[in-house]
């Protein structure tokens, strides 16, 4: 099959059209339609591709933004945390502490207290024995 010889619109070169029936509407040679095809190809895969960068660099952005609210968050709960303790339940912490340790010495002297009047009961004892013992060499 052969066609019309015809000159190329694009770089005015002579070519041989697919066939007499093409001849009607090819204006231009294989080359310059490939390069056309190129270019428009390349031309939505560049379109594709910024479309899906700008895809890529919106979902950052948005991911980054959601970061930067967790310094906060966590900020916010130990402060939440914080105020729990350093409130009511700080105040009951302490004073149930504080009075721990109240009954655990008052119970510590009262020992102490009952070891030394025993302490005391046996000198005044010992004491008393000695004086009657005294007494009795005096009289006899």
């Amino acid at each position: 099959m052969s066609g019309i010889v015809k000159d190329c619109k694009i770089c005015k070169e002579p070519f041989t059209t697919t066939s007499l029936r093409a001849g009607e509407w090819e204006m231009k040679c294989s080359k310059c339609d490939n390069e056309k095809k190129r270019t428009h190809i390349e031309r939505n895969i560049s379109i594709k591709f910024d479309t899906a960068m700008f895809s890529v660099e919106n979902r950052l952005e948005k991911l980054e933004q959601a970061t930067e609210v967790i310094p906060m968050l966590v900020a916010a709960e130990v402060s939440n945390a914080l105020n729990d303790l350093t409130g009511v339940e700080m105040f009951r912490s302490i004073q149930k502490e504080l009075s721990e340790s109240i009954q655990k010495e008052h119970e510590k002297r009262n020992r102490e207290l009952k070891i030394f009047k025993e302490k005391l009961q046996r000198q005044i004892v010992t004491l008393n024995n000695k004086y009657l013992k005294k007494q009795r060499e005096a009289k006899a």
